[in-house]
């Protein structure tokens, strides 16, 4: 019914005059102010007055956010946030359009995406791809149920350039090396002296489709040992869940003691900074943790199940370049690798420094810089007059 209710709102707003200085952003369906969008968005919200910057949701959360820094903010499904969306010229987004308003998209979309792709993606996914083909044939009756052909696609490296532009299927030339928005954040906040404390290990796993729980519960089991020896050597423990996890379930007194290791807040570039150390499996976070040249760690206790039912790799998983840190099957030999690099003996910095020379053109904190140089040069994208 919905779909009926915009499909005449879609045919209007096709016709419908744009501004061509107005810009809409939007992140992870409208329900978080984070990642490469909201970065972006706040350095044009700095530097760009010519730009008029609005930030679509669909949480009020991030409305009253979004507003109290002095930033313009609208609720993406309200009168205003539709009116907004048909006169922009021009969406930014992390994930896709419906970060925005997926019924009122401005006919340019710029995809900053949300992360360098270690898992492979859309179209270069057998599973995804199977997704979109179905969602192109109902978009035949409603356009706007499939992302439309992005105008420009921000990537870290050439490597990634690649990958994106066949993932997306787009031209090579609408993907630019620019890096990733949120890793100025990062670089800006290595620069900043470091917080006193404890040193700090953030586990930061991806999601599943099917074993949805699994990272949690691997957790939950060996979280006494876990604590006991990360406190032996003054250290402790956080968790990051992924964005698209489930809400972990379990009984309130443990769910209690999970809750005060989470990370819930949305500035990922800060949390990244104040840690010394990452332990992860499948997720991409740590191809931009490599810019902070601290070690990381690989928690694979189901790789072998995670590559027949979950998402296939664009490499090998143990190949230096894409592992350049231990490998560990159980919690037990992640802490022991723990203790072993918190005694001095770190030897993947030479691993590291490779890795990121590869997935990383650029470490100089310029990439929204960039960004705005790729959408407004060789007229890709006009951000003058009304």
């Amino acid at each position: 019914m919905t779909y009926i209710i915009n499909l005449p709102l879609y045919a209007l707003t096709r016709i419908t005059p744009r501004r061509t200085n107005l810009w809409v952003f939007g992140s992870w369906l409208g329900r978080s102010y984070s990642d490469n969008a909201r970065y972006y968005f706040e350095y044009v919200c700095a530097n760009h007055p010519e730009v008029e910057a609005v930030w679509l949701t669909n949480s009020p959360a991030v409305l009253a956010e979004v507003r109290s820094s002095g930033r313009k903010c609208e609720m993406s499904g309200s009168l205003r946030g539709y009116w907004v969306s048909a006169r922009a010229a021009i969406a930014i987004v992390t994930t896709g359009r419906r970060d925005v308003n997926r019924y009122v998209v401005p006919p340019r979309v710029v995809n900053l995406w949300h992360g360098i792709p270690l898992k492979k993606i859309e179209h270069d996914s057998s599973r995804v791809s199977e997704r979109l083909v179905r969602q192109n044939r109902v978009a035949r009756f409603f356009p706007f149920h499939t992302d439309a052909a992005y105008q420009l696609i921000a990537s870290s490296s050439a490597w990634e350039a690649s990958r994106l532009a066949s993932a997306f299927r787009v031209a090579s030339s609408a993907v630019r090396v620019t890096g990733a928005p949120r890793n100025d954040a990062l670089l800006e906040e290595l620069a900043l002296p470091r917080n006193p404390g404890r040193c700090r290990v953030l586990y930061a796993p991806t999601f599943r489709d099917h074993d949805v729980e699994g990272p949690v519960r691997i957790l939950r089991e060996n979280l006494d040992m876990i604590e006991r020896m990360l406190g032996e050597l003054d250290m402790e423990l956080h968790v990051r869940l992924h964005p698209n996890a489930p809400d972990p379930g379990m009984s309130s007194r443990p769910r209690l003691r999970f809750d005060s290791l989470l990370c819930t807040g949305s500035d990922l570039p800060k949390l990244m900074a104040d840690v010394d150390l990452l332990v992860t499996d499948y997720s991409s976070l740590y191809l931009d943790f490599l810019l902070t040249d601290r070690p990381i760690m690989f928690l694979a206790y189901d790789l072998l199940d995670y590559l027949s039912n979950e998402r296939e790799l664009y490499f090998e998983y143990g190949d230096p370049l894409v592992t350049p840190g231990p490998i560990c099957r159980t919690w037990e030999d992640v802490v022991e690798n723990i203790s072993s690099i918190r005694l001095g003996a770190d030897s993947f910095a030479a691993d590291r420094a490779f890795s990121r020379s590869f997935f990383h053109r650029y470490s100089d904190a310029g990439n929204c810089l960039r960004v705005f140089e790729a959408m407004t040069s060789g007229g890709s994208v006009d951000c003058e007059g009304q």
